[in-house]
């Protein structure tokens, strides 16, 4: 299953870990994150260890738009994540590390930038992902 959300900073992430946490209690994601260069990674990330087990940085797209090796530098030490070229590939990345889970209950979260959701949600209406 897929969960969208729009966090793009440390008080919109606080919110949905407290959501993910009570509507999902013993689920854990692979997480897709894009954010606007003026966003910090590094602080949406941080407290999200005990519901995401890694990190699929795409970029968010745009003027503002923040790269994903951009992304993937600025998360804290110790976070796994991947580079992807774009969106759909960090879906693509995604749906492969969550397939590799051992855990069927598993899902993907996709937050950051509305120009992320929106990209993600064009993807699931071209039948781009499963």
């Amino acid at each position: 299953f897929l969960v969208l959300d729009v966090a793009h900073n440390p008080a919109g992430a606080r919110f949905l870990r407290r959501q993910l946490q009570a509507r999902y209690p013993s689920r854990r994601f692979v997480a897709v994150q894009g954010m606007l260069s003026d966003k910090d990674p590094a602080r949406v990330v941080e407290g999200h260890s005990a519901e995401v087990s890694e990190w699929i940085c795409a970029p968010s797209g745009g003027a503002r738009g923040q790269s994903s090796a951009d992304i993937a530098r600025r998360l804290p030490t110790g976070a796994r994540a991947q580079v992807a070229l774009d969106v759909r590939h960090a879906l693509t990345l995604a749906l492969q590390s969550s397939a590799l889970s051992s855990r069927p209950e598993d899902g993907i979260l996709a937050l950051g930038s509305f120009s992320l959701v929106a990209q993600v949600s064009v993807c699931l209406d071209a039948g781009a992902i499963p």
